[in-house]
């Protein structure tokens, strides 16, 4: 075998295909915790439990939309990268914009963006009877002192 044919093996891969996969892979981390955060189940019958998209469905419908839009942006800009700036200031531009206008959404929503489930007060409950039905003077159970001592643990005083 000689020498004279061989090609060096490339060792590495191209850093932009290193820095393509590392922020897919902080995508799909990012998408799976908000998946978690907002879609877990609550307690059976308990108002506001669970996760956003349970106690707060609003909140959660904005949170997709601006999800949405954050990705067309991005892909639009990647495809047709705009002339006037570069690729990361076009970037930060859009995705600036979409965040001040995700703010203005949340501030002006009709009819508010956010729930207040707020903490259920104590349910009225009736005064117990301070006097028994049919006597006019109030009873109260006061506790006696004539009880016999005790003696031991069991309370028997038997040897």
């Amino acid at each position: 075998m000689s020498n004279r044919n061989r090609t060096p093996v490339r060792l590495g891969r191209p850093r932009s295909e290193i820095v393509a996969a590392v922020i897919v892979s902080a995508a799909i981390l990012v998408v799976a915790a908000l998946a978690v955060w907002l879609l877990r189940p609550g307690a059976p019958g308990v108002r506001g439990g669970g996760g956003l998209a349970a106690r707060q469905p609003r909140a959660a419908l904005l949170i997709a939309l601006v999800l949405i839009a954050g990705i067309f942006i991005v892909m639009r800009i990647r495809r047709r990268p705009p002339r006037r700036f570069s690729l990361r200031t076009s970037l930060a531009l859009g995705l600036g914009g979409l965040a001040v206008v995700a703010i203005l959404a949340a501030v002006f929503w009709p009819g508010g963006l956010l729930r207040d489930y707020g903490f259920p007060s104590f349910p009225n409950r009736p005064e117990p009877p301070t006097s028994v039905p049919g006597s006019s003077t109030p009873t109260t159970a006061a506790p006696s002192t004539s009880a016999p001592p005790t003696s031991g643990p069991s309370g028997s005083s038997g040897g």
